[in-house]
């Protein structure tokens, strides 16, 4: 410490006292305090922005571009869970195109003259925002030729998980943009037509964006729906839509080559049951806590709840009578109808391929009872 004073009264030269040595020190300190607060703040300040980013999403405006003619009249709502309507704030851009009457959630918006303007909602610091465009009727539109970029389009699904192990082939069409051309005439909306399946299947977004939300079962070939574009003036141009889901379309595959490969016109249905539980275990690893058959195909490994969804279906795809019994406790059980009897199949035990598995004939007070249990359908294994 003596080494250290004296080394800095040395640099300080003569003007050296206890005083300036002091005033020196307290520089030093409130530029360290100074370094610290710059750091918290650019530390806070990322972290706000990251934590901004997820708040954001958690509302949305229930559209975010409209077009209306003057004098129409519509709604604009902030939706999501536990808004307090009271601290929302409206406004919009340019007063002269667009009136908003009301407050809270929902207000009324009001088309006054032509133009283009933005209604934003401003909810916890966050801003929410819709473009609305104005045009008059009086304009003269032609929709004669008016068509979409294609009347039959093809999309694929698959999910994340799935690509590292299937690809995803630069061919297929994972979204696909519609619009609208040979007009000009706006677009009022877009919309999926179909029946629930494929309105739960298929999304459009407000600006012709088109995706598969999610994939379908083994007993569909594939997902259909019609994308209707309805234009200013009433017209509406359609396109047929046919979507699928590469993970399904894999195991589809993989059941028919199983087939292909080891089902014969001459088997029992015994043998043909066999053969099914036999590939499950032989051929998929136990892997805990994945329940789902489809990705026990792809990743080759699932739990005992997959492989009895598993036998399940490829005993329906060989034409046998089987069901996966539902309960938590029924480890890797599906009951099988074969040549006239009914068989309790057990497959999915823990362990790496080749598993074991197990077949027992059931007797009718045992099947009985696992019908009560499981919440089967007997009268599904009539004849």
């Amino acid at each position: 410490m003596v080494i250290r004073m004296m080394a800095i009264r040395k640099r300080m030269g003569n003007n050296y006292n206890k005083k300036s040595f002091c005033r020196h020190n307290e520089v030093i300190r409130v530029m360290v305090a100074m370094i610290f607060i710059l750091l918290t703040v650019v530390l806070v300040s990322g972290t706000t922005s990251a934590a901004s980013k997820k708040g954001a999403k958690r509302y949305k405006l229930s559209s975010s571009s409209k077009v209306l003619e003057p004098d129409d009249i519509c709604k604009l709502t902030l939706k999501g869970k536990g808004i307090k309507a009271k601290k929302i704030k409206w406004s919009v851009g340019n007063k002269k195109i667009l009136k908003i009457t009301g407050k809270g959630k929902t207000v009324q918006l009001k088309a006054k003259n032509n133009g283009t303007t933005t209604v934003t909602a401003r909810y916890k610091g966050y801003k929410y925002r819709c473009t609305v465009k104005v045009v008059d009727d009086s304009e003269e539109i032609n929709t004669e030729n008016a068509k979409l970029n294609s009347d039959n389009v093809v999309v694929h699904h698959i999910e994340d998980y799935a690509v590292s192990y299937l690809g995803k082939p630069e061919s297929y069409n994972y979204s696909f943009k519609f619009e609208v051309t040979g007009t000009n005439a706006d677009i009022r909306k877009w919309e999926i037509q179909g029946d629930k399946s494929a309105k739960n299947c298929f999304y459009i977004s407000d600006t012709g964006l088109l995706n598969m939300r999610f994939g379908y079962g083994i007993t569909k070939n594939c997902e259909t729906c019609k994308v209707v574009a309805y234009l200013s003036d009433g017209t509406t141009l359609t396109a047929d839509v046919t979507g699928y889901d590469d993970v399904t379309e894999y195991v589809r595959g993989k059941v028919k080559d199983f087939i292909n490969s080891n089902i014969t016109g001459d088997m029992s249905e015994y043998d043909k049951m066999d053969a099914v539980a036999k590939y499950i275990s032989t051929e998929y690893d136990y892997q805990l806590y994945q329940a789902d058959w489809f990705k026990m195909f792809v990743v080759g490994g699932g739990d005992c709840m997959a492989s009895r969804i598993a036998m399940m279906y490829m005993c329906r795809e060989i034409g046998l009578k089987a069901c996966a019994c539902t309960d938590l406790d029924d480890h890797g059980q599906t009951v099988v109808k074969a040549d006239g009897k009914i068989y309790m199949v057990v497959t999915g035990f823990t362990g790496k391929k080749p598993r074991y598995y197990q077949i027992t004939e059931m007797s009718e007070e045992g099947f009985k009872k696992k019908c009560e249990s499981a919440r089967l359908d007997p009268a599904y294994f009539a004849d």
